[in-house]
């Protein structure tokens, strides 16, 4: 798994990786100074598996993996967003995001168009407990 910085497309050094299939872990490691986890697993062909790259200072990112034919070797590259220090504020009609620096910022008005619930039940229906952060994607369209 290569790991890099997705704005200056350097290589991320220690960042954790995780291999998932069934939302169970299977497989770990750390990146190198050269941002690349050399990673070994028992693979079952037909599983989706789920590769997440995580690190201190950086939004985590994940990328599905399921090949039609078992692989000798296969390669994988995550880029990981550097988090921003930002202010957001919410509003009934509007949520506001204000980043950088005071006299040099920038200021992003977003109209919310839907909104996300995620509740983590159990094949019984049952809730999950939660005790620490859960992280959800949501892919946008390229498009407005």
């Amino acid at each position: 798994v290569h790991v890099s910085d997705a704005s200056t497309h350097q290589p991320v050094t220690e960042a954790f990786i995780e291999i998932f299939t069934n939302q169970v872990p299977i497989a770990s490691g750390n990146t190198g100074g050269d941002g690349i986890a050399f990673i070994k697993f028992q693979y079952k062909l037909d599983s989706q598996l789920i590769v997440t790259a995580t690190k201190q200072a950086y939004v985590p990112n994940s990328a599905p993996w399921k090949p039609v034919r078992l692989p000798v070797f296969s390669s994988l590259s995550l880029g990981l967003l550097p988090e921003r220090s930002a202010t957001l504020m919410v509003y009934e009609d509007v949520v506001q995001i204000v980043s950088g620096f005071q006299g040099n910022n920038t200021r992003y008005d977003l109209t919310p168009v839907t909104a996300v619930s995620v509740h983590l039940l159990r094949s019984d229906g049952t809730p999950v407990p939660v005790n620490g952060p859960i992280y959800v994607t949501v892919p946008l369209p390229a498009t407005n």
